[in-house]
């Protein structure tokens, strides 16, 4: 991953050397086998499955492994995606837009919003995280995608689920 939250519960941050992406190979046959047990839905997390070592160190724009594996899973089932939504998806943008042409909501994102303020939002996540997640789910939008807005429970300063949505929801209006 390309951040250091203050709750990861994977220990996921870029100083981490002992994590690696799984490669294409080495998901393929659980995959198939997924596909013989009728699987009806495929779930990609991570750290941030935008990133990996080339990545995330400047070697590679884009994560072409996780995108091999991507592009098979959604043959299979319909994938959702865990991101933060920062800056590296952004890098991808050309390839979600023709996966989205080609199966449409059987791709969907799952996006990690901790709050729908800015300060409560970077203290977990990092300075000026809030103001790049959001402007990237404003982009996904207009790709077609229904980003669907995740966020830790304990964090939020909202206490019933109609006052988190709407929290949410006027976030998004305003913009």
């Amino acid at each position: 991953c390309d951040l250091k939250c203050t709750h990861c519960y994977t220990a996921s941050s870029p100083a981490n050397n002992h994590l690696e992406q799984i490669t294409f190979a080495e998901l393929r046959p659980h995959l198939e086998e997924a596909t013989r047990f009728g699987v009806q839905k495929i779930y990609f997390t991570g750290g941030e499955v935008f990133v990996n070592e080339a990545v995330l160190r400047g070697r590679a724009e884009r994560n072409e492994e996780f995108l091999r594996s991507l592009s098979y899973a959604l043959e299979i089932a319909p994938v959702e995606i865990l991101t933060n939504a920062r800056r590296y998806v952004r890098n991808h943008f050309d390839a979600l837009r023709e996966l989205r042409a080609q199966h449409g909501d059987r791709l969907r994102l799952r996006i990690t919003l901790e709050s729908p303020r800015a300060a409560e939002h970077d203290a977990i996540r990092g300075k000026s995280t809030f103001t790049q997640t959001v402007e990237t789910i404003a982009h996904l939008g207009a790709m077609g995608f229904v980003p669907i807005i995740t966020a830790e429970r304990p964090f939020l300063t909202e206490q019933t689920d109609k006052e988190v949505r709407q929290a949410y929801q006027a976030l998004f209006e305003a913009r």
